[in-house]
C-alpha cells in the first residue's frame, strides 16, 4: 500500500451468512483492524454496505494518514470487484 513498504496480512472470516453478510479480521503488516460486508436488497439489485476498523501499531502510526489515504483506495477497488461479482458474476481486474 506504501511504497517501499512490504507485508503480509492474515484475515480471518469471522462471520458468514450467504448473500448477507461477512465478516473478516485482519492484522499484519504493522496493523490490525475489522471488515464488515452487509448485503441488502434493494430496486432488483443489491446494496453493499461496508464498515471498517483500522489500528496502525508502532512505526506505521507516524504515517497513519497516508496508510488510511492507501487502504481508502484498496477498499473502493474492493467494492467495485465486489459488485461486479454480485451484478455480473465476474472478477474485474484490477
Amino acid at each position: 500500500m506504501l511504497p517501499f513498504y512490504r507485508g503480509e496480512i492474515l484475515s480471518e472470516i469471522t462471520r458468514i451468512e450467504p448473500n448477507k453478510w461477512l465478516e473478516e479480521d485482519f492484522q499484519g503488516a504493522g496493523m490490525h483492524g475489522h471488515l464488515s460486508y452487509q448485503l441488502l436488497p434493494e430496486d432488483g439489485g443489491t446494496r453493499l454496505i461496508q464498515r471498517e476498523s483500522l489500528q496502525c501499531q508502532g512505526l506505521l502510526k507516524l504515517c497513519r494518514s497516508a496508510v488510511r489515504a492507501a487502504l481508502d483506495d484498496r477498499l473502493r477497488e474492493r467494492l467495485d470487484n465486489i459488485k461486479a461479482v454480485l451484478e455480473g458474476g465476474y472478477i474485474v481486474a484490477g
